[in-house]
């Protein structure tokens, strides 16, 4: 496989009985007990290595658990159970803040923290994952049941053709080992944790060359679902949705798109540190903005609402600012007449638009899902 190069640059609640708030983080201590969760992302040992950034990302099977920190040093022992009662796996790890451990790795937020640890690949799919946390305040214990749901779907280019990708799945972060390639039809086909999950993301070794990647939004995998992916040469990135609370009956849908360059002949670092940029004044301070690459019109957008096409009311431009820069970015208000205003809600995003390069017209496209949960009179639940 060549070399990848994903750069930082280029690079709601709604419970149902099923999802048991797998969806909330931290967890809440009355849904069971104790707010220990954990799952097992059964993926076949290196099915896919991946070369970003000079680093070897090599996609297993992991487990990870959550859970109250319960001192500076503690013990958290897993035993993973098959259908049968047979015991498939026992780990033990000891856990201390500020030491880097070579067999797991441990991420502390607040009072809480994460532990994932790579394993081999089952058969099948585990049962049940008992979990106990031990420190010198004492010992608790909890078996979470596992729940799987179907993730499955077709990937093509913007011509129609099969995208021979990859699909990799991170519950918080962007890029983990639970990922599948998808087969020379541009079929994909994995079974999940029951989870929300921050972003499905499908690439290839032709990222940064002839397409970028296409990126779906926190997913709820409450159910089997499909979802098919069409991969550009742009990007739908920092796609977000919200009802219209109080106002006319609408959606808001804010996303920042980004293209691949217009020229190829470009080293990735290079090409990042000579964009232009312009000083643009907001609220009275002054931010450095990246020089607009395109426009997007209304007529440049198309947006879907549990697969019905809806229509778009106004697009406008904002900045998307951090501390001292500001990226052109978008805010899409739909109507929401005719749909439903209960349960999930899946919302794909479209753009595609003609740039000038070399006196030739070329296509800049790409496409995203974002998906929410709305209360029971169809607005925000956070």
């Amino acid at each position: 496989m060549k070399r990848l190069i994903i750069s930082i640059t280029l690079i709601t609640l709604f419970y149902s009985t099923l999802c048991c708030a797998q969806h909330e983080y931290p967890f809440n201590k009355s849904l069971n007990g104790n707010g220990i969760r954990a799952y097992w992302y059964n993926v076949p040992r290196d099915s896919v290595t991946v070369e970003i950034l000079n680093h070897i990302f090599q996609f297993q099977s992991l487990l990870q658990i959550y859970g109250k920190t319960p001192a500076d040093s503690f013990q958290v022992q897993a035993d993973v159970y098959a259908k049968n009662g047979e015991k498939v796996y026992a780990g033990n790890f000891e856990v201390t803040k500020g030491q880097n451990q070579n067999s797991f790795s441990a991420l502390f937020k607040d009072d809480y923290f994460s532990l994932e640890c790579p394993v081999e690949y089952l058969a099948e799919n585990p049962d049940r994952i008992k979990v106990t946390i031990k420190s010198p305040d004492g010992e608790i214990t909890d078996e979470i049941k596992c729940r799987y749901q179907r993730l499955f779907g077709h990937v093509s280019d913007y011509d129609g053709n099969p995208f021979e990708g990859i699909v990799s799945i991170s519950p918080e972060a962007f890029l983990s080992g639970t990922s599948i390639r998808c087969d020379s039809s541009g079929n994909y086909d994995i079974e999940v944790p029951e989870r929300t999950y921050n972003t499905i993301i499908c690439f290839s070794d032709s990222y940064g060359i002839s397409t970028l990647e296409v990126w779906a939004w926190h997913i709820i995998m409450d159910s089997e679902q499909r979802l098919d992916f069409k991969v550009g040469t742009g990007e739908v990135y920092n796609l977000n949705a919200w009802p219209n609370d109080g106002g006319p009956n609408t959606y808001f849908i804010s996303f920042r798109p980004m293209i691949l360059p217009l020229t190829q002949s470009y080293n990735m670092k290079d090409f990042l540190e000579s964009i232009p940029k312009y000083p643009v004044t907001i609220n009275n301070n002054e931010f450095q903005a990246v020089s607009e690459v395109f426009d997007l019109d209304t007529e440049d957008v198309k947006v879907w609402i549990n697969g019905k096409q809806v229509q778009i009311i106004s697009l406008q431009k904002y900045f998307e600012t951090g501390r001292n820069t500001a990226q052109p970015s978008y805010i899409v208000q739909v109507s929401r007449d005719g749909l439903s205003r209960t349960g999930k809600q899946t919302i794909k995003l479209e753009f595609e638009t003609e740039l000038e390069q070399g006196g030739e017209k070329v296509r800049r496209n790409s496409m995203g899902y974002y998906q929410l949960n709305l209360n029971f009179s169809g607005l925000s639940y956070f």
